[in-house]
């Protein structure tokens, strides 16, 4: 595909009555000019051969003059007026200058409520913007058949009494994008008909002022998800046979380039905040399908889409395709992970299409391995759902999003009949946040459920972060000493990072490894949404979402179903009764009950040991009795307790620490670290459980940011953004126990 740039000088003259915001000095005098707007505009042969109608208006209608003390980007606002309407040979007021000054001019805005005159700086003219919803508000208006198009330019002139006229080129702030595709599936054996096209925006806003050189990432910040545009009918688009031609406008859009040159994995390894393009059909069997293209230049690795440019691509879609290979199709129906690693958490990719339900598999096997008489934890055959046993049933345990059975959630295989089965349901399109779900099992013939206990239970994780798309690509960047040089790394949805020290550096436990950018369970890195905010007891697989009746509570409502209390709260058990209840087991009942908070400061698992009486507070590795001693460089073995998805763990002691000349900034949602070569690393400000206050389990929102690691002989087992002499992460103190309830973050594992 090509990229294409146009100059054709069009002559406009302008202007009428104005608003205006002036800072004058008492040696400028008030002069007027008289403008000509030279339009930057679509305009080549080979534009021409893709034949779609003109759509653009370069007249200017409306128009915003700044003028600056200078050129420089710190050069000073001296003034800001707003023209509403337009009649050839107004003039419009500018300030006399004995230096040279930046004059910005923004056509066709229609907003005379942008108030760039708090734009102190010709830099901070950079920020204002406005929210784009659909592929056609990038435009602008439409107007007599043709869209009013948003434009912006500069002159750097001296004003002097001799300035009677300017010439001023104006440039586009959008981007166009023309795209005929080819559907020539109808001879396959399964003929696709494609229904409707749309864009996928990376980001959610275009900025008035778009004339300066872009820096290599922009906007510097992208949306959590894509803004998905309302799609546009296949029988719309201009027909050419089989094919169609569209047109569409969105905001510009650098991103970089994708790591590989495959056009099959563009979309998988095209940096995080991307724009695509997605076309939506059915298949023969009725079944809707999705492709989606990363775009930019080309369709094989670019995803910069600039102001100003146009972008013309030729699609052709030839067969159905297959999503395992090819990541321009979509996955929108099956995610099995019964041929997976085991795990006590799975990371769902909802479907993107209205109306398509996502069917996941999860295999039982847990129960076996943690109950089996042979060399189970805890040896209770009837627990292991052995061959021939009664079998079990499924059910949700508690969520963060609300599910509706037949609306966004049904279940497809909620029995089994051992512990070789599987469980499945299915979600829909919109469907974002975390649950559990969990198995009982079945005391007889006639299936009575033992329904006052679990026997294993799982975290759904449903989120448009996937890393796991992308890793296998990834190859970490070193410097000459074998330290990380790069720390954050696109993947699908997002980034993962390293860090810096000697587990990172060639040779160490982690060389090689990723972090996630979130903790477990969150949907963004932002931490500003409640719903996403999951806190783990040490060596506890199960997590405990945050929940608005919490002591001390720092985030907005969120209902958080359980199916044994209310929906806004999650229950607990004190040490004083469990003894009450003559519980001694205590790591077996929060296996049994994983939504109940063990309220106990420290070692919450008391003195419970495990079948071959080996303590579980003993164990080095997230309570695992059977992995022993876990050091930094026996980095192997995965608890089976570990609440991280399949190839993914809890990372290891002293696995985050930052290079020197770093600077941090943060806020009651947000940590951020600035690395030396300018990369930015947030880290969502959660707090934590801890102990209990006023009949609720204490949600303290004080303990700024803290994260578990994988290893507990005693207290130090985590590591908090905070200490009192710096704010590098330090090891927590023997104060801060495994009863506490704190964040996990991932990092990637290679299962055996």
């Amino acid at each position: 595909m090509k990229k294409f740039s146009f100059y054709i000088w069009l002559l406009v003259p302008v202007l009428c009555a104005c608003t205006d915001t002036t800072l004058m000095s008492d040696v400028q005098r008030e002069i007027e000019v008289c403008l000509s707007f030279n339009a930057v505009q679509p305009g080549s042969a080979t534009k021409a051969s893709m034949d779609i109608t003109p759509l653009e208006s370069t007249q200017v209608r409306n128009l915003w003059v700044m003028q600056f003390d200078g050129t420089a980007s710190s050069s000073k606002l001296l003034s800001a007026k707003y023209y509403p309407d337009f009649t050839p040979g107004t003039k419009v007021k500018l300030l006399t200058s004995d230096v040279e000054n930046y004059l910005l001019f923004v056509a066709n805005s229609n907003d005379p409520s942008v108030d760039f005159s708090k734009c102190l700086t010709l830099d901070e003219v950079k920020n204002p913007r406005f929210l784009i919803l659909n592929d056609t508000q990038a435009a602008g208006d439409y107007y007599s058949d043709c869209y009013n198009m948003i434009m912006n330019g500069h002159v750097q002139t001296v004003v002097n009494g001799a300035l009677l006229s300017l010439d001023v080129p104006m440039k586009r702030n959008s981007v166009r994008l023309d795209v005929k595709i080819s559907n020539n599936t109808a001879s396959t054996e399964n003929p696709i008909t494609i229904d409707s096209v749309g864009v996928c925006s990376g980001v959610a806003f275009m900025h008035y002022y778009t004339d300066y050189e872009l820096p290599a990432k922009y906007p510097a910040q992208c949306n959590k998800s894509a803004v998905v545009y309302p799609a546009t009918a296949w029988s719309s688009g201009q027909a050419d046979g089989p094919a169609r031609r569209f047109t569409f406008y969105c905001p510009a859009n650098k991103r970089g380039s994708a790591i590989t040159s495959d056009p099959k994995l563009k979309f998988t390894t095209s940096p995080f905040g991307t724009t695509y393009l997605q076309v939506y059909g059915t298949d023969s069997q009725g079944r809707r399908v999705a492709y989606r293209f990363a775009l930019g230049s080309d369709l094989v690795q670019d995803c910069n889409l600039l102001p100003n440019t146009d972008y013309s691509y030729d699609i052709i879609i030839s067969n159905p395709g297959d999503y395992v290979t090819d990541s321009r199709v979509e996955n929108l129906y099956m995610q099995d992970f019964t041929e997976a690693p085991l795990a006590n958490s799975y990371m769902i990719q909802p479907p993107s299409v209205k109306g398509v339900w996502k069917s996941v598999r999860i295999p039982v096997r847990r129960v076996y391995d943690f109950w089996n008489g042979t060399d189970g934890y805890e040896r209770i055959p009837n627990n292991a759902l052995i061959e021939g046993s009664y079998g079990w049933k499924a059910e949700i345990i508690r969520s963060t999003v609300e599910l509706v059975e037949g609306v966004n959630f049904k279940w497809i295989k909620r029995e089994g009949a051992d512990y070789r089965d599987y469980f499945e349901f299915a979600i829909a399109e919109g469907v974002e946040g975390n649950f559990v779900l969990g198995v009982h099992r079945y005391t007889d013939m006639a299936h009575t459920l033992l329904d006052d206990v679990f026997l294993w239970s799982w975290h759904m994780w449903v989120t448009n972060y996937n890393p796991n798309a992308t890793l296998p690509l990834l190859t970490p960047q070193v410097d000459g000493s074998g330290q990380e040089a790069r720390y954050a790394y696109d993947v699908e949805g997002g980034q993962v990072n390293r860090y810096y020290g000697n587990l990172w550096k060639v040779g160490g436990a982690l060389e090689g490894r990723f972090m996630m950018d979130r903790n477990l369970g969150e949907l963004a890195v932002d931490g500003k949404g409640p719903t996403d905010i999951l806190l783990y007891q040490f060596g506890r697989k199960d997590p405990f979402p945050y929940v608005s009746t919490n002591y001390g509570s720092l985030h907005k409502f969120i209902s958080t179903y359980n199916r044994y209390f209310d929906e806004s709260e999650f229950p607990y058990r004190t040490q004083a009764q469990l003894t009450e209840s003559n519980i001694t087991d205590v790591l077996a009942y929060s296996i049994y009950h994983p939504e109940v908070y063990v309220a106990y400061f420290s070692n919450w698992m008391m003195q419970d040991m495990n079948a071959d009486n080996v303590y579980y507070y003993t164990a080095y590795n997230w309570n695992d009795t059977k992995l022993g001693a876990l050091t930094a460089s026996n980095f192997t073995a995965k608890s089976i307790f570990d609440p991280c998805p399949a190839g993914w763990r809890v990372p290891p002691q002293n696995s985050i620490d930052f290079p020197a000349n770093t600077t941090y900034s943060y806020n009651i949602y947000e940590y951020k670290r600035v690395l030396p070569n300018g990369v930015v690393m947030r880290y969502p400000v959660t707090g934590a459980n801890n102990g209990v206050a006023e009949g609720h389990v204490r949600y303290n929102p004080n303990n700024t940011w803290c994260l578990w690691t994988n290893r507990a002989s005693n207290g130090n087992n985590g590591y908090t953004l905070f200490s009192t002499a710096s704010n590098n992460y330090t090891q927590l103190s023997n104060a801060q126990a495994k009863g506490v309830g704190y964040p996990v973050r991932c990092v990637s594992y290679t299962e055996p």
